[in-house]
Protein backbone atom coordinates (compact mmCIF):
# COMPACT_ATOMS: atom_id res chain seq x y z
CA UNK A 1 0.00 0.00 0.00
CA UNK A 2 1.53 3.29 -0.81
CA UNK A 3 0.17 6.76 0.42
CA UNK A 4 0.81 10.31 -1.13
CA UNK A 5 -0.56 12.86 0.96
CA UNK A 6 0.71 16.51 1.73
CA UNK A 7 1.54 18.42 5.11
CA UNK A 8 3.28 21.73 5.70
CA UNK A 9 5.80 22.54 8.68
CA UNK A 10 6.98 25.91 9.34
CA UNK A 11 8.42 27.81 12.09
CA UNK A 12 9.18 24.22 13.73
CA UNK A 13 5.11 23.32 13.74
CA UNK A 14 2.81 21.73 11.89
CA UNK A 15 0.66 24.15 10.02
CA UNK A 16 -2.80 24.21 8.34
CA UNK A 17 -4.44 21.05 9.01
CA UNK A 18 -1.40 19.11 8.89
CA UNK A 19 -2.31 17.60 11.81
CA UNK A 20 -5.68 16.48 11.05
CA UNK A 21 -4.56 14.90 7.62
CA UNK A 22 -1.33 13.08 9.64
CA UNK A 23 -4.57 11.91 12.09
CA UNK A 24 -6.39 10.70 9.28
CA UNK A 25 -3.45 9.18 7.64
CA UNK A 26 -2.07 7.03 9.98
CA UNK A 27 -5.65 6.65 11.86
CA UNK A 28 -6.76 4.37 8.63
CA UNK A 29 -3.33 1.65 8.92
CA UNK A 30 -4.46 -1.81 10.00
CA UNK A 31 -2.01 -3.13 12.44
CA UNK A 32 1.39 -3.41 11.23
CA UNK A 33 4.54 -2.71 10.22
CA UNK A 34 5.34 -0.13 8.00
CA UNK A 35 8.39 1.85 5.81
CA UNK A 36 7.46 5.64 6.08
CA UNK A 37 9.31 7.77 3.47
CA UNK A 38 8.99 12.36 3.81
CA UNK A 39 9.90 13.78 0.44
CA UNK A 40 10.10 17.07 0.39
CA UNK A 41 7.21 18.72 -2.06
CA UNK A 42 8.86 21.20 -3.55
CA UNK A 43 6.73 23.67 -5.98
CA UNK A 44 4.44 20.83 -6.47
CA UNK A 45 2.87 21.45 -3.00
CA UNK A 46 -0.72 21.15 -3.13
CA UNK A 47 -1.87 23.46 -0.42
CA UNK A 48 -4.48 21.78 1.89
CA UNK A 49 -6.32 25.16 2.69
CA UNK A 50 -9.72 23.59 1.07
CA UNK A 51 -9.81 21.20 4.19
CA UNK A 52 -10.04 23.80 6.66
CA UNK A 53 -13.73 25.10 5.64
CA UNK A 54 -14.92 21.17 5.42
CA UNK A 55 -13.24 20.21 8.63
CA UNK A 56 -13.66 23.29 10.66
CA UNK A 57 -17.52 23.99 9.13
CA UNK A 58 -18.94 21.19 7.25
CA UNK A 59 -17.83 18.38 9.54
CA UNK A 60 -18.13 20.28 12.26
CA UNK A 61 -21.99 21.49 11.41
CA UNK A 62 -22.73 17.56 10.70
CA UNK A 63 -21.04 16.42 14.01
CA UNK A 64 -22.89 18.85 16.52
CA UNK A 65 -26.00 18.57 14.47
CA UNK A 66 -26.01 14.92 13.25
CA UNK A 67 -23.76 12.33 14.95
CA UNK A 68 -26.94 10.37 16.97
CA UNK A 69 -28.11 9.70 13.38
CA UNK A 70 -24.84 7.95 12.68
CA UNK A 71 -23.27 4.00 14.53
CA UNK A 72 -20.14 2.78 13.87
CA UNK A 73 -19.84 -0.65 14.54
CA UNK A 74 -16.60 -2.58 15.35
CA UNK A 75 -17.46 -5.50 13.38
CA UNK A 76 -14.57 -7.80 15.70
CA UNK A 77 -16.76 -6.87 18.87
CA UNK A 78 -20.18 -5.83 17.52
CA UNK A 79 -19.77 -2.83 20.21
CA UNK A 80 -22.06 0.40 18.15
CA UNK A 81 -20.62 4.01 19.07
CA UNK A 82 -21.66 7.47 17.43
CA UNK A 83 -18.96 9.34 15.45
CA UNK A 84 -17.17 11.31 18.41
CA UNK A 85 -14.66 13.70 15.77
CA UNK A 86 -14.99 15.58 12.71
CA UNK A 87 -12.67 12.65 11.80
CA UNK A 88 -14.98 10.43 12.18
CA UNK A 89 -17.43 12.34 10.15
CA UNK A 90 -15.36 12.14 7.05
CA UNK A 91 -14.71 8.88 6.94
CA UNK A 92 -18.34 8.09 6.83
CA UNK A 93 -18.87 11.02 4.06
CA UNK A 94 -15.66 9.32 2.16
CA UNK A 95 -17.47 5.89 2.42
CA UNK A 96 -21.18 7.65 1.25
CA UNK A 97 -19.86 10.30 -1.28
CA UNK A 98 -16.38 8.75 -2.36
CA UNK A 99 -16.94 5.14 -2.37
CA UNK A 100 -14.19 2.66 -3.57
CA UNK A 101 -14.26 -1.01 -3.97
CA UNK A 102 -11.30 -2.71 -2.98
CA UNK A 103 -10.27 -5.96 -4.21
CA UNK A 104 -8.82 -8.79 -2.14
CA UNK A 105 -7.70 -12.34 -2.38
CA UNK A 106 -10.23 -12.77 0.25
CA UNK A 107 -13.07 -11.22 -1.38
CA UNK A 108 -14.65 -7.64 -2.60
CA UNK A 109 -15.39 -5.13 0.17
CA UNK A 110 -16.90 -1.32 -0.25
CA UNK A 111 -14.64 1.75 1.31
CA UNK A 112 -13.90 5.19 1.54
CA UNK A 113 -11.67 6.45 -1.10
CA UNK A 114 -8.72 9.34 -0.42
CA UNK A 115 -10.07 12.56 -0.77
CA UNK A 116 -6.62 13.86 -1.04
CA UNK A 117 -6.61 12.66 -4.61
CA UNK A 118 -9.28 14.22 -5.80
CA UNK A 119 -8.68 17.77 -7.71
CA UNK A 120 -10.00 20.80 -6.05
CA UNK A 121 -12.74 21.26 -8.65
CA UNK A 122 -13.91 17.74 -7.86
CA UNK A 123 -13.27 18.11 -3.59
CA UNK A 124 -14.74 21.27 -3.50
CA UNK A 125 -17.93 21.50 -6.77
CA UNK A 126 -18.47 17.72 -6.49
CA UNK A 127 -17.46 15.88 -3.11
CA UNK A 128 -18.12 18.85 -0.11
CA UNK A 129 -21.03 20.56 -2.38
CA UNK A 130 -22.69 17.48 -2.55
CA UNK A 131 -22.59 16.65 1.18
CA UNK A 132 -23.70 20.27 2.08
CA UNK A 133 -26.54 20.35 -0.43
CA UNK A 134 -27.56 16.90 0.86
CA UNK A 135 -27.01 17.75 4.66
CA UNK A 136 -28.87 20.71 4.47
CA UNK A 137 -32.03 19.35 3.19
CA UNK A 138 -34.29 17.41 5.47
CA UNK A 139 -34.41 15.09 7.56
CA UNK A 140 -31.26 16.64 8.93
CA UNK A 141 -31.45 20.49 8.17
CA UNK A 142 -27.72 21.38 8.85
CA UNK A 143 -27.27 25.56 8.56
CA UNK A 144 -23.44 25.70 7.40
CA UNK A 145 -22.04 29.03 8.34
CA UNK A 146 -21.33 30.73 4.08
CA UNK A 147 -17.64 30.26 2.92
CA UNK A 148 -17.22 33.99 2.30
CA UNK A 149 -18.50 34.99 5.83
CA UNK A 150 -16.13 32.32 7.23
CA UNK A 151 -13.02 33.56 5.32
CA UNK A 152 -13.83 36.94 6.98
CA UNK A 153 -14.07 35.66 10.41
CA UNK A 154 -10.92 33.55 9.73
CA UNK A 155 -9.16 36.37 8.16
CA UNK A 156 -10.32 39.29 11.80
CA UNK A 157 -9.44 36.55 14.12
CA UNK A 158 -5.67 36.52 12.77
CA UNK A 159 -5.75 40.49 12.47
CA UNK A 160 -6.68 39.63 16.70
CA UNK A 161 -10.05 40.90 16.20
CA UNK A 162 -13.07 40.19 18.48
CA UNK A 163 -15.60 37.91 15.78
Amino acid sequence: MTSIFYIRKANAALTGNSREILREQFGGLADGQYKITIQEAGNGYEKPTRYKYYFGVVLTAILEKCAGRFQVINPRTGETAPPRTTTDIHEIMKVVYNPVIIITPHGATNSGGTTTNLNDRDFIGEYMETIMADFSAPPYNVEFLDAEEWKERQKAKHQGKIV
